[in-house]
């Protein structure tokens, strides 16, 4: 992967002090702190140092997202092996989503350690779910190319375990009726003390062949949408997808 490597290191003591806080919030030790270094720095960054830093971490985003696809695909394969292709394939777009990227990324206080350029920090890019999502698959880019995939699954797996347990405790993944609109009403009301609303947002197609959009909203915050060919599957898919985000 020579396309990867860096030609110059920038490490000085500030750089390293930077990386080693990063370190225990992840709780993962890099070998080589230019990999991490590297994940760290967004375009605007690197164009404002370009005396000194030739490099950012648009290619480990590139490589990240494809590490991040196949650890939590294969998770999902052999931790749920009642889920058909489709509903494999929602789950893995949720957590990998940008939304969902952003809430992992949230929980280890990324945008703290991200690098801006000043216009950039002064736009509020600290608080953009694409940067700081962006970022985060560079940071897995940078554990599986300075430890491999073992080393890149197991750091995935703790991180996401939140996703995990949350599939778990709705058992999304048993082959019986489920009740996801119930169910998201009683964790909102436990959690939040509201009350789910849901909106038909759209309805498409012939009469005998109609397919609805429905979204769910909490505190009039727009949360998930799904469709189905009624109103009440498309409600039960928003509800089932909003599980799967909500802690």
């Amino acid at each position: 992967m020579k396309f990867l490597k860096i030609k110059k290191s920038s490490l000085d003591k500030e750089h390293l002090n930077h990386i080693k806080k990063f370190e225990k919030e992840i709780g993962f030790r890099f070998k080589d702190k230019n990999h991490i270094f590297k994940a760290l720095i967004h375009p605007s960054f690197a164009n404002e140092h370009g005396d000194t830093i030739f490099f950012n971490n648009q290619r480990y985003e590139f490589l990240g997202d494809a590490v991040l696809d196949l650890v939590i695909s294969d998770k999902l394969i052999d931790d749920y092996p009642g889920m058909d292709e489709g509903q494999l394939s929602k789950l893995r777009a949720n957590m990998v989503s940008e939304e969902g990227l952003m809430r992992i990324a949230t929980l280890i206080n990324l945008k703290e350690y991200v690098l801006l350029g000043k216009g950039e920090e002064n736009s509020g890019g600290r608080n953009k779910s694409s940067i700081i999502s962006d970022c985060f698959e560079a940071v897995i880019a940078a554990a599986y190319l300075d430890q491999g995939l073992n080393a890149a699954k197991k750091l995935i797996y703790r991180l996401f375990e939140p996703y995990f347990s949350e599939i778990d405790e709705v058992n999304i993944h048993r082959d019986v009726e489920f009740d996801y609109k119930s169910k998201l009403q009683e964790l909102i009301q436990r959690l939040r003390k509201a009350t789910p609303v849901y909106k038909i947002v759209t309805q498409e197609g012939p009469d005998h062949n109609k397919i609805f959009t429905a979204e769910v909203l909490i505190n009039g915050i727009r949360i998930t949408t799904g469709k189905g060919k009624s109103k009440k599957e498309a409600e039960q898919q928003a509800a089932k997808d909003a599980l799967i985000l909500i802690n």
